[in-house]
């Protein structure tokens, strides 16, 4: 789990940066030599909404006493943003088979992307395992 909140932030932070650093330096990227930007940008939201997730569960948790009373209000909130981030998860699958195909991006960058979107599968499903996508009994 410290790896795949170690990559999330990687890649919530790489993304922009790289973005900033391009625009400030005046660099164009060649279009068959890098992933496409609909791709970037899917897996940037992707990573967000799993890392708010992260962080608004954890915080949810940290008062044991507000469980005495039922679930409370700000845990149930934070158990939509999995189902938020399941039409993201799928598109950045489909990216990668798509970025593969076409051999877009450089070969890291793919593989970057892949790890990602791996990571994300796994969210899922661990997040299904523990019965926290959505709001079920």
């Amino acid at each position: 789990m410290i790896l795949a909140v170690v990559i999330f932030v990687g890649a919530l932070v790489f993304y922009p940066a790289a973005a900033i650093i391009r625009r400030r330096h005046h660099l164009r990227l060649i279009p068959v030599i890098h992933i496409p930007p609909a791709a970037r940008i899917i897996l940037w939201i992707t990573t967000l909404l799993y890392l708010v997730f992260a962080v608004g569960f954890s915080l949810g948790l940290s008062d044991p006493m507000e469980f005495a009373s039922g679930v409370p209000s700000g845990l149930n909130i934070m158990l939509i943003i999995p189902l938020i981030a399941i039409p993201f998860t799928l598109s950045s699958f489909i990216y990668t088979v798509v970025i593969w195909r076409n051999a877009q991006g450089s070969v890291w960058g793919r593989l970057v992307y892949n790890l990602t979107t791996l990571l994300f599968v796994t969210a899922l499903w661990q997040l299904y395992y523990w019965n926290l996508l959505g709001f079920q009994n």
